[in-house]
């Protein structure tokens, strides 16, 4: 898949310990409702990728567009903790209960195939065919 260029339609979520986080962004970024956010190696909020120095956040609930704006003007709202449902690549049923990382802003793979810098997501609790359903924020089985 490739990143977002607009909100993700009817983001599937459930969980009963949600939590949510306000988060800056970085200049000149904009985040898409429902896609993956990432703290880049300067600490602000930008669209996950594999990226050195980065970590995962979780999901945005909200789009926000600080294009023209210098770092921390906007903040973001994410959220870790849900059940969610995102685009998959290379992913098997055989890796139910494994960790898996984000590719994109809208993709998780298999943790180990997302090269150098693995931004772990959660745990894959069920494949649906390209469907991967994660819970955000817990890690699998093939973390210490």
């Amino acid at each position: 898949m490739t990143a977002l260029a607009d909100d993700k339609p009817g983001r599937n979520k459930m969980g009963p310990s949600v939590q949510t986080l306000q988060l800056p962004v970085k200049a000149a970024t904009k985040i898409y409702y429902g896609g993956h956010v990432m703290a880049d190696s300067s600490g602000y909020a930008v669209p996950a990728a594999s990226t050195a120095g980065a970590s995962y956040l979780g999901v945005a609930t909200a789009s926000v567009d600080n294009s023209a704006g210098a770092s921390g003007d906007l903040f973001v709202s994410v959220e870790v903790g849900q059940v969610e449902a995102f685009a998959s690549s290379g992913l098997a049923i055989t890796q139910t209960g494994q960790t898996v990382s984000a590719l994109d802003d809208q993709t998780v793979t298999d943790a180990a195939a997302a090269g150098a810098n693995p931004l772990h997501v959660g745990k894959l609790l069920k494949l649906d065919g390209s469907t991967a359903w994660v819970h955000v924020g817990v890690l699998g089985q093939t973390e210490a």
